[in-house]
């Protein structure tokens, strides 16, 4: 049985300091759940 919370994760970042946490965070999470990691750079 698949327990996982995520299968797909998506984070958005333009490449500032402020966006990094949520880049890290969105790395942490997809790497817990074994879930596919999308990242939009704006």
């Amino acid at each position: 049985m698949d327990n996982r919370i995520f299968t797909n994760i998506m984070v958005a970042t333009d490449g500032s300091n402020a966006t990094k946490k949520a880049v890290d965070s969105a790395v942490k999470l997809a790497k817990l759940n074994k879930a596919k990691l999308y990242a939009l750079y704006m």
